[in-house]
Formats: C-alpha cells, sequence, structure tokens
C-alpha cells in the first residue's frame, strides 16, 4: 500500500434545504450546537456535535462531501498529482503546481493553506482546504477535544442514548475500483459487514484525532450515501429515539430514520 498522506481532519459536509428544520431534527437525536455564528451565517450553515461526532450543514452545496481541514495543501497536493490524481480548483502555468491566488489574483505566500477538490471514481467529493490560522494547531496537534466536545463527552446518561460510532457509507459501482483509488491515497482499507469495505487514515495526524470516522464503501447499483451508528444495540437507541418522538422504520441494513432532507441514517451493529 502507498504511504499514508496527511490529507487532514475530516468532516461530514450535508446539504440541506431548512436549515431549522435540519438543526430541529438533529436536536431529537442529541446533537446539540454552541457555535457563535452571525444572522448571515445562520442562514448558510449550522455545525452540530453528539460527543466526538461533528456534522455540518450547509444550504449553499448540492451534494454531500467530505472535507479534510488542516493539513499542508500544497505538500498533498504535489503528493496526491504524483500518484496520479487530478486536483481541481489548483492554478498551473505548465507541469508544476503553482501558488494559490488571493481574490485580487496575487499569489498568497507558500503557507500551505488553500483548497482543491479530488473526485472519486462515483464523483463523490473530496474537498480538501486549510485556512492560515488553521495551520500551526494543527501541525502542533492542539485539535484534540476542545472544550465544547469535552463538556459534550462529559454529560451525564440522558433519555436519548449515545447513536453510537460514526461512519459515512456511500454507495459505489464498483467496489474493487473504489477500493483502489482510496488505497493509492495512502488510506487503509478493510472488510466490513456485508462485503463492504471500510476506510480509515493511517497517518498519525490522522489516527490521533479523536473525530475520526471511516468511510464505508459499499457496491450499488444507485448512488447515494447514509450516515450509519455503529453500536451494541441499535435496537434499543431506535426505542429511545422514537419515545424522543424520532419515527423510523426497520431497513434492511437496521433501524432508519430519514432527515429533512431525505438523507438517511441507520443505526447498525456492525
Amino acid at each position: 500500500m502507498p504511504d499514508p498522506i496527511d490529507i487532514g481532519r475530516p468532516f461530514i459536509c450535508l446539504s440541506v434545504d431548512d436549515l431549522d428544520a435540519t438543526v430541529a431534527f438533529y436536536e431529537k437525536l442529541g446533537f446539540t450546537s454552541n457555535e457563535v455564528l452571525s444572522p448571515a451565517q445562520q442562514a448558510q450553515v449550522r455545525f452540530l456535535r453528539q460527543g466526538t461526532i461533528a456534522l455540518a450543514f450547509f444550504s449553499f452545496i448540492k451534494f454531500p462531501n467530505v472535507n479534510y481541514r488542516g493539513a499542508a495543501i500544497h505538500a498533498m497536493a504535489i503528493e496526491l498529482t504524483s500518484r496520479g490524481f487530478q486536483c481541481w480548483g489548483l492554478k498551473q502555468r505548465g507541469p508544476e503546481l503553482q501558488l494559490f491566488l488571493d481574490d485580487d489574483g496575487n499569489e498568497l505566500p507558500d503557507n500551505e493553506a488553500g483548497a482543491f477538490t479530488i473526485l472519486d471514481p462515483d464523483g463523490y467529493q473530496l474537498f480538501f482546504n486549510t485556512h492560515p490560522p488553521e495551520r500551526e494547531p494543527y501541525e502542533n496537534n492542539e485539535w484534540g477535544v476542545d472544550d465544547h466536545m469535552a463538556a459534550e463527552l462529559a454529560k451525564p446518561a440522558s433519555d436519548k442514548p449515545a447513536m453510537g460510532n460514526f461512519i459515512f457509507q456511500l454507495n459505489v459501482k464498483d467496489l474493487a475500483v473504489s477500493r483502489a483509488f482510496y488505497e493509492n491515497m495512502g488510506l487503509r482499507a478493510d472488510e466490513a459487514a456485508n462485503g463492504s469495505v471500510d476506510i480509515t487514515g493511517q497517518h498519525p495526524h490522522m489516527l490521533q484525532d479523536p473525530t475520526r470516522f471511516p468511510i464505508r464503501l459499499r457496491q450499488a447499483d444507485l448512488p447515494g450515501s447514509a450516515l450509519l451508528f455503529r453500536s451494541d444495540d441499535p435496537a434499543a437507541v431506535a426505542a429511545s429515539l422514537r419515545a424522543a418522538g424520532v419515527a423510523g422504520e426497520d431497513g434492511p441494513d437496521g433501524p432508519t430514520m430519514t432527515d429533512p432532507n431525505g438523507q438517511k441514517l441507520v443505526l447498525v451493529s456492525a
């Protein structure tokens, strides 16, 4: 397997039509937010957490994506390009990658901040971006359990049990091709439930990140994604959520709920 690359700290970014309805739905699942956002920002984005699970909701994106933050953008783009990946959004003049440009077209200092996008074989978007203030804390591994996450982890047991360990599932047309794509990025592939494959980061920064989660690749005829929550007793979690007013149904993979945007959430045991 190719050497691991530090591709940053992962977040799931989800597309929403009604932010307020979406927040209300996830609050019933035990998610909370203490992000300080202006009214203008709240009209476009919300951030919610439960324990170490962090989800971001945006009104201005069309499709879900995995966003990796904090890593050295230029070094990562150069390495990924050498492995055959197409990094969209980079300014290039000739065969070598150039510095990113600011809004006025001026080259930015080589501070390893910037952004680019890679599309996987099924067109799912992996978005890599780093803002200058993020570089130092990330390199110093200060992106551990922050104050909000610590408060979440310290909460006493409530009537809504923890959803479980988070997995982001993607339907793919050719599991072998998708697996090879992610392995070429330096990620690890492990066999998972029902013939699927779990993709996880192997770089030390990623291994130390308490918010890390696997991307589960599942072969299917149609594209799509699901938020999986793995626990020892999915039925007990489902019963508690029903008592909290969250409707669901028995799906083929486990108790299944649908958020206001049509996003599937599935409680699984493996």
